[in-house]
């Protein structure tokens, strides 16, 4: 299949950049992962170290993925990854909604997300089925240089954004200093 450059170069960003931020969050906050393993496997339950290394390890992979998705190092082995991180999404979350478990999703390290459900499920299918297109979109390959800086403006504005509060939180202060100002009125008196 050969397809337009753009299109890969879009596609593998649309595989990459999730992976990217959901990596990082998990690395930094495993817990909610860890956690919905143990709900929904029981073997978990009893091995409260094996679930975070296990969620770290998840981690891991979308972080390695990404980075080989992005750069282009080593072919193909990027793309295999991100689809089988798309695959065990898919998994986990069937897993949870066949045994009938309320899980928080804990996708990227948040324990107040939403619970697993049919969306995960089709996530994960599109994670994989996007890694196969983007590597078979196009023989002559992706500009990789754009790639990285693309997704690296993405994930900075989507960690910005999620966490604009925290980050007005020291200067909300200093403004609500200037919220008795009128207009024409002079600062000195």
């Amino acid at each position: 299949m050969n397809l337009p450059i753009w299109l890969t170069d879009l596609v593998s960003l649309a595989v990459a950049v999730p992976l990217l931020l959901a990596g990082s969050s998990k690395l930094l906050s495993p817990a909610p992962l860890a956690n919905g393993l143990g709900e929904v496997y029981r073997w978990a339950v009893s091995r409260p170290r094996a679930r975070i290394r296990i969620a770290r390890a998840v981690a891991a992979a979308e972080l390695t993925a990404a980075f080989l998705v992005l750069t282009g190092w080593l072919g193909p082995v990027g793309y295999v990854l991100a689809g089988g991180v798309g695959l065990g999404i898919a998994g986990f979350a069937a897993s949870a909604i066949r045994l009938g478990r309320t899980v928080k999703c804990g996708c990227f390290g948040e324990t107040a997300g939403r619970p697993l459900g049919a969306g995960n499920v089709v996530a994960g299918f599109a994670l994989a089925a996007g890694s196969v297109l983007a590597f078979a979109g196009s023989p002559t390959g992706s500009r990789h240089e754009l790639l990285l800086s693309a997704a690296s403006a993405i994930a900075l504005a989507w960690v910005l954004f999620k966490h604009r509060s925290r980050l007005a939180g020291p200067f909300t202060r200093h403004f609500r200093s200037f919220s008795g100002l009128r207009e024409g009125t002079d600062i000195n008196g």
